[in-house]
């Protein structure tokens, strides 16, 4: 599954589309600042995690906000292994988050 967003001078509502689109396949987007992060100990490494919904996720990586696509590309592969991603949106740049399962 390959995903293809295309911004306009609107981005406010073409993320409300966004989220309505891709919401039923487990994927979120959502403003960089409505989440919480925070940095946590795992597998012996400091990681970067966030907090959304009262759900807890890890960060899988981050692109500059000309690499949208690259970005998006990793969250629809990501689908197909975790039940819930989400990308947050700056100024500066996508970040890929996927969910933390209980251990």
């Amino acid at each position: 599954m390959e995903a293809s967003i295309f911004m306009t001078d609107e981005p406010k509502w073409v993320l409300v589309n966004i989220i309505k689109v891709f919401s039923r396949s487990g994927l979120l987007v959502v403003y960089e600042h409505r989440i919480r992060m925070f940095k946590f100990w795992m597998d012996d490494q400091v990681k970067i995690g966030m907090c959304l919904r009262d759900e807890f996720y890890i960060q899988s990586d981050r692109f500059l906000i000309t690499e949208k696509q690259l970005a998006f590309d990793l969250a629809c592969k990501l689908l197909q292994d975790a039940t819930q991603v989400v990308v947050t949106i700056s100024r500066s740049n996508y970040m890929v988050w996927r969910k933390l399962s209980p251990t």
